[in-house]
């Protein structure tokens, strides 16, 4: 009975893997460089990454308290909307100010 297990895993894992993963080419001007903002939010962590193409992603947004501080700082760099909102843990000092910036 192990073995069927055993096997049925390994070809669940291997099927996994050989989806083909659609990539896309995005175009950079010279001149125009990834941008990597460390917010201090006191405790925790919050992080803002622009990309060359436009792109903006928050990853992690404090604690509660620093909601309104990081949509300020978003405000400031002309920001207005986040194309990518990421929780790395469901920890109150990574998402309570999250909620602030997605609404």
């Amino acid at each position: 009975m192990k073995k069927i297990i055993v096997l049925l895993l390994c070809i669940f894992l291997l099927a996994g893997c050989t989806e083909a993963v659609k990539t896309e080419k995005i175009h950079v001007t010279a001149g125009h460089e990834m941008q990597v903002h460390f917010i201090d939010v006191g405790q925790g962590d919050s992080i803002l990454i622009e990309s060359p193409s436009g792109k903006t992603m928050l990853i992690d947004g404090g604690v509660k308290g620093a909601g309104q501080q990081i949509v300020s700082y978003l405000k400031e760099l002309g920001i207005n909307k986040l194309d990518i909102v990421v929780a790395t843990h469901p920890d109150a000092d990574h998402i309570g100010g999250a909620y602030s910036c997605i609404r």
